[in-house]
């Protein structure tokens, strides 16, 4: 009896001491930090963003904080609201989100210089299960950088991921496609204000390398074009039109008899950069 006493005692004294010298394994971005990125725009139709001095100097001074800690506890508000469905738009507090984007520049604002109502966040819930909760974000902004002069971007994607309550994952910025960004600008020559639209390469807010996270989980490309879909669709009510080819929509309009309706763009309707 004894002997089965002190072994026991010795089992409990080795288990104690592995749990007090056993570290716990570090949480996933247990101090998040996000790093800017905002490269000069490459080309325009006009030639506004070289000829007026504060859009040429955004290409050389960058984002005015290239990389800060992140509020992780900030953006919670972009958890989506109790009972949402799958697929299902919302419109979250979209603060945190213009606080981070002034860490392009201090301008960052919602309020679209044309007055348009296509303006703020909304967000699509990608997934909500007992591991993970998955959001996918689009942000309208515009940046006031001078007097008269504003720097639209199309619009700002991003990614919010929860695992077991923590977030694990954010990213947010300009969809690298041609004519992506917006400027306008007060010409004392025209006496009017003049617009132009141009492609900036790299315009992004992202957790820094060294912090060797895996990413966001990867998703089928079809359910993301759906959630982009349902997205603009939240931001503009013409996106439920369904748009056809127009070699589909002369076909149609003969075997129905009815007008055809065209657009003419030179840019991209369903976003901010035209």
């Amino acid at each position: 009896m004894g002997s089965d006493r002190t072994l026991l005692a010795l089992l409990a004294a080795a288990a104690a001491g592995a749990c007090a010298t056993t570290p716990k394994p570090p949480a996933p971005w247990a101090e998040p930090v996000l790093e800017a990125e905002w490269a000069p725009v490459e080309s325009s139709r006009y030639g506004l963003f070289e000829r007026v001095d504060a859009l040429r100097a955004l290409g050389e001074v960058g984002p005015a904080v290239p990389s800060a800690p992140l509020d992780a506890a900030s953006l919670d508000a972009l958890l989506p609201p109790e009972g949402l469905a799958e697929g299902a738009t919302w419109r979250p507090d979209h603060r945190p989100l213009f606080a981070l984007l002034e860490r392009f520049h201090p301008g960052a604002t919602p309020h679209l210089h044309h007055g348009s109502g296509a303006v703020g966040a909304r967000a699509v819930l990608l997934e909500r299960s007992s591991r993970r909760t998955d959001v996918l974000v689009r942000v309208h902004a515009d940046f006031v950088i001078g007097e008269q002069v504003w720097y639209t971007p199309a619009q700002f994607e991003g990614r919010a991921v929860w695992e077991g309550g923590q977030l694990v994952w954010f990213e947010l910025g300009l969809p690298p496609r041609d004519t992506n960004v917006d400027a306008n600008a007060y010409d004392e020559g025209f006496g009017a204000v003049l617009a132009d639209i141009g492609y900036c390469p790299r315009m992004r807010l992202a957790p820094r390398a060294a912090a060797g996270l895996a990413g966001p989980p990867s998703r089928d490309e079809e359910e993301l074009a759906a959630a982009r879909l349902a997205l603009a669709r939240a931001f503009y009510r013409f996106a439920a039109i369904d748009w056809l080819p127009l070699d589909r929509a002369v076909e149609l309009a003969r075997d129905t008899g009815r007008p055809l309706h065209a657009v003419l763009l030179f840019g991209t309707l369903d976003d901010e950069s035209c």
